[in-house]
């Protein structure tokens, strides 16, 4: 909501689209009485939400979705571990369960999801990870946008991103976690 007052481009920056199709967009949500711009709020979060979701699991992260891959340790812990040493100078942030765990320690899943804001070929060759479509417990995600990466500490997504990817996956304790950080860590929603 603090963004809606903001011009278009500062909007446009956070959400790591073109100022065009932020314009069209919020204009669109203007008109389907989901925001009012002029006053800087949400009329109706719940309608917005649900928005959120339904494009996110469905346009959103598949046009992310850099790949899936098998590390060479098993272990979540172990493969953050690498992660850190290997990138501590890039830009990125856990995701998901991994983040979830390090914002209200409820639960970790055995997947780490990583939200990246570029991704050289040399990063990975650094993470010694081999591509694994179907069960790779390492998901990269190119996220654009600076708002994606102000989570509640560092190397952490933003909640209502770490709400979203759980929301999306097909773990049922991830989604029972989800509702753990909507409550602790989201205004409320409906």
């Amino acid at each position: 909501p603090a963004l809606l007052r903001e011009p278009v481009r500062q909007i446009a920056v956070a959400a790591g689209i073109g100022k065009t199709a932020a314009a069209d967009q919020l204009l669109r949500l203007e008109r389907l009485g989901l925001i009012h711009r002029e006053r800087g709020v949400i009329i109706d979060q719940r309608a917005l939400l649900d928005r959120w979701l339904s494009a996110y699991a469905e346009l959103v992260r598949p046009a992310w979705l850099v790949g899936r891959y098998r590390p060479q340790a098993r272990d979540p812990e172990a493969v953050e571990r690498m992660i850190e040493a290997s990138w501590s100078k890039r830009s990125w942030a856990y995701g998901g369960t991994a983040a979830a765990w390090k914002m209200a320690k409820f639960y970790r899943g055995d997947e780490t999801v990583i939200h990246v804001d570029a991704l050289p070929e040399q990063a990975l060759r650094q993470l010694r990870v081999v591509p694994d479509r179907s069960a790779g417990p390492l998901t990269i995600l190119r996220t654009p946008g600076t708002i994606a990466y102000e989570g509640t500490a560092p190397r952490l997504a933003h909640p209502l991103l770490v709400y979203t990817e759980m929301m999306a996956s097909a773990d049922p304790r991830a989604r029972e976690a989800a509702a753990e950080i909507r409550e602790r860590f989201l205004e409320p929603l409906p």
